[in-house]
């Protein structure tokens, strides 16, 4: 399996010395800061075949806009990308973006709302917009991240975004897990989506916790990933781990993305599992 790119890893290092959590994180639970990936977990994972590359995503849970140890990792690595996280109302935002998109190893930014109930801002407020042009110009990777509750606004918003910088490419976490647990028809693609797939500089990434959703659903996953490749092309649909269940390790969830896309024809399935973050990434 070593075409397997995972695109949504999050890492936690227990070196709260050297990477604290952010002063407004909420209280962790026992065990909560071990059960994430630790970078040494997704080393093995890479090192043993399971994964040929990883897409670090900041986890804003626990160090905010910290970006240190997504990006640290991923310098050290020519296997890792990363994708950083940059508070849109700060005035230097830009200034901060264009740092990190400096550093080796960063491939773009992380567009997602810091706060329930938070308005657009994050994704198409002025700062955000600022971020925006920035990678237009530096030829970064926007990921966006919307929740049910802000998702027919989000999707609204990102459609005009995704439009007026269609140079910039747009990968959507985590597509129609959510909607389809809720009861959503034809495995969550509705008009929204649909309208977004229209956007050829838009990818489709589903994860872990999209198959999660799909079996609590009783949903076969692999019809579900065979309906979300068919609206925009398997070349625009890839996969990441995201949040992995309690005791989950990286090796299983690759094993469960392989089974996911067996519904896919031979060049769907290798587009999906690697080849679509390749060529996004720039994977060798």
């Amino acid at each position: 399996m070593t075409f397997l790119i995972d695109c949504h890893a999050l890492i936690a290092s227990t070196d709260l010395a050297r990477y604290p959590l952010a002063a407004d994180a909420a209280p962790l639970e026992p065990g909560e800061l071990e059960g994430f990936l630790s970078p040494a977990g997704l080393a093995r994972a890479l090192d043993g075949g399971a994964l040929r590359g990883a897409v670090l995503v900041q986890r804003g849970r626990l160090h905010g806009f910290d970006n240190r140890l997504v990006a640290q990792t991923a310098a050290a690595d020519p296997r890792l990308r990363a994708l950083c996280t940059v508070d849109t109302d700060a005035a230097d935002c830009a200034a901060t973006a264009a740092g990190l998109l400096a550093s080796p190893g960063v491939a773009g930014l992380r567009f997602m709302e810091p706060r329930k109930g938070a308005d657009l801002g994050w994704l198409a407020g002025e700062g955000a917009r600022s971020l925006w042009r920035l990678l237009a110009e530096r030829g970064g990777i926007a990921d966006v991240h919307v929740f049910p509750w802000n998702r027919a606004a989000g999707l609204e918003a990102l459609a005009a975004l995704a439009a007026e910088f269609a140079e910039v490419p747009v990968l959507l976490d985590n597509i129609g897990g959510a909607a389809v647990e809720q009861g959503a028809p034809d495995f969550g693609v509705d008009a929204a989506l649909a309208r977004l797939a229209e956007r050829p500089g838009v990818i489709f990434k589903f994860s872990e916790m999209t198959l999660g959703r799909l079996d609590r659903a009783g949903i076969n996953p692999p019809a579900a990933i065979a309906r979300y490749a068919a609206i925009a092309g398997a070349g625009r649909l890839c996969w990441g781990s995201d949040v992995l269940p309690a005791g989950m390790v990286p090796e299983q969830a690759a094993a469960n993305a392989v089974a996911a896309a067996e519904g896919l024809d031979a060049a769907g399935w290798q587009a999906v599992l690697g080849g679509a973050a390749a060529r996004l990434f720039g994977f060798d």
